[in-house]
C-alpha cells in the first residue's frame, strides 16, 4: 500500500482521464508524468477503465496513485460514493484537479469544489463533436460544468472556442519527448522483419483509436487505390478502439487482409514510426494532434486532412490534402510523399523543440503552472 503523501511535502496533482486508451490526451500524459522531478510534483490519475494496463503500474512504482472508477453511468450512486471517499481521504494533498474531459467532468468537479481542491482545471482536446452520442447535451452540459472550474486550457484555439467561448482560457502546448521518436534503423528493420514485410516495401501507416473522428473507412479506401498502384504497398494501423471489428471487415472485404496489418493498442509506436515509409491521417476533425508530433520528430512525410489544426504543422514534413477530395487524389499524394522520402529526424525535432513542443524541456514550468495558470 501507498504511503499517504502529505501536501506540504509533495504537492499532487488529480488527473480526471476518464477512458484511458492510451489515445493523444495519454500519450501527452505519459511523457509529462515521466519527465516529472517527483521530488516537487506528483500526478495522481483518475480514470473509469477497470482494465490492468502496464502504464498504471509504472505509475504506481514512480509514487503515483491510479484510481479506477468504473464507467460513472454503470452506477452513478457507486460511483459517487467511491469519489467521496477518495477525496474525503487524499483531497489535503492536491493543488489542483486536472480534468480531461468537459462533457463528463461535472461530478468530479462538484466533489473537488465541495471537498475544496481550489483549482479545478478544464482542459478541451477537441474542437468538434461529430460523431460524438453526447453532442445534443453536450452544450448544455458543458454550461454548467464551466462554471464549477476555475481555470480553463486547450490544445488548440479552435478547442477552446469549442467550450470556453466566453472564458479566459490559454492555449496549452501538447508536448513529447521529442528525442524518444528519433528515426531508428533498428527498429525498422525488426518491425519489418516481425510483420514479414520486405525492406524495400512501401508502407503507410497510421496511430489512432478505431473511432469515428479518425476516418478510418475512408483511410482503407484511400490504401486500396494506392495498392493498385503499388502492389508492394502495406499499411500499419496502429490503436484499438468501438470500430476495430467494423474496419478490419472492411480490409477483409476488399481483398487486403493480407496487406493490412491492424498491430493493437501499442505503449510505444516509436518503433512503428520507424518502420513505416508515410505517415496518414485522414481525420474528419482533430483537437491538436500528437500523433502528427510524434510522426514529424520520426522525420516522416505526413499526408493529413485539412482539418488539422496549424499549431500542429513545426516541418516542413506535413502536408495537407482537401477533406472533399476523393480516394485517388489522396492515393496520389502518398505516393508522391514516398518517393520525396524521410526528413532528417534530428532536424525535425530541433525544429519542435524551437517552437516548444517538447516535454522535457517543460518540466520546470509544470510545477508554476498549476500554482498558477
Amino acid at each position: 500500500m501507498n504511503k499517504k503523501i502529505n501536501y506540504s511535502e509533495t504537492p499532487r496533482v488529480l488527473h480526471l482521464v476518464p477512458g484511458f486508451q492510451f489515445g493523444g490526451i495519454e500519450s501527452l500524459l505519459m511523457s509529462m508524468y515521466r519527465g516529472l522531478d517527483k521530488q516537487k510534483i506528483q500526478f495522481d490519475f483518475m480514470v473509469d477503465t477497470l482494465d490492468t494496463l502496464p502504464e498504471f503500474d509504472e505509475i504506481r512504482k514512480a509514487g503515483g496513485r491510479v484510481f479506477q472508477m468504473g464507467r460513472y453511468l454503470d452506477s452513478p450512486i457507486n460511483y459517487q460514493r467511491k469519489l467521496n471517499k477518495i477525496l474525503r481521504e487524499h483531497s489535503q494533498d492536491y493543488i489542483a484537479l486536472h480534468s480531461h474531459t468537459v462533457i463528463r467532468a461535472l461530478p468530479v468537479l462538484w466533489a473537488a469544489k465541495r471537498y475544496n481542491i481550489h483549482q479545478r482545471i478544464l482542459h478541451s482536446h477537441t474542437d468538434n463533436l461529430d460523431g460524438s452520442r453526447s453532442a445534443p447535451i453536450a452544450p448544455f452540459i458543458a454550461k454548467i460544468t464551466t462554471l464549477l472550474a476555475t481555470d480553463y486550457l486547450a490544445c488548440s484555439k479552435k478547442a477552446g472556442q469549442l467550450f470556453f467561448k466566453d472564458k479566459n482560457y490559454k492555449v496549452f502546448s501538447n508536448a513529447i519527448r521529442t528525442q524518444h521518436f528519433l528515426f531508428n534503423e533498428t527498429d525498422r528493420e525488426e518491425i519489418r522483419k516481425h510483420l514479414g514485410v520486405d525492406t524495400d516495401a512501401l508502407i503507410v501507416g497510421h496511430t489512432g483509436r478505431f473511432t469515428y473522428e479518425k476516418n478510418h473507412e475512408f483511410l482503407i479506401e484511400v490504401f486500396a487505390n494506392l495498392h493498385e498502384m503499388r502492389s508492394d504497398a502495406r499499411l500499419i494501423l496502429v490503436g484499438s478502439g468501438p470500430l476495430e471489428s467494423d474496419i478490419q471487415a472492411l480490409a477483409t472485404k476488399l481483398g487486403l487482409n493480407e496487406v493490412v496489418f491492424f498491430v493493437g493498442l501499442q505503449s510505444d509506436v516509436a518503433p512503428y514510426l520507424s518502420a513505416m515509409d508515410v505517415f496518414f491521417l485522414p481525420s474528419y476533425f482533430e483537437g491538436f494532434c500528437i500523433s502528427l508530433l510524434e510522426a514529424q520528430a520520426n522525420g516522416l512525410p505526413s499526408l493529413a486532412s485539412n482539418v488539422i489544426p496549424e499549431e500542429v504543422k513545426l516541418t516542413s514534413s506535413i502536408v495537407t490534402c482537401n477533406s472533399s477530395a476523393n480516394a485517388r487524389v489522396y492515393a496520389t499524394s502518398l505516393l508522391k510523399l514516398y518517393e520525396q522520402g524521410r526528413a532528417d529526424s534530428s532536424i525535425n525535432i530541433s525544429q519542435i523543440q524551437q517552437a516548444g513542443y517538447d516535454s522535457d524541456l517543460q518540466q520546470n514550468n509544470i510545477l508554476a503552472m498549476y500554482k498558477k495558470i
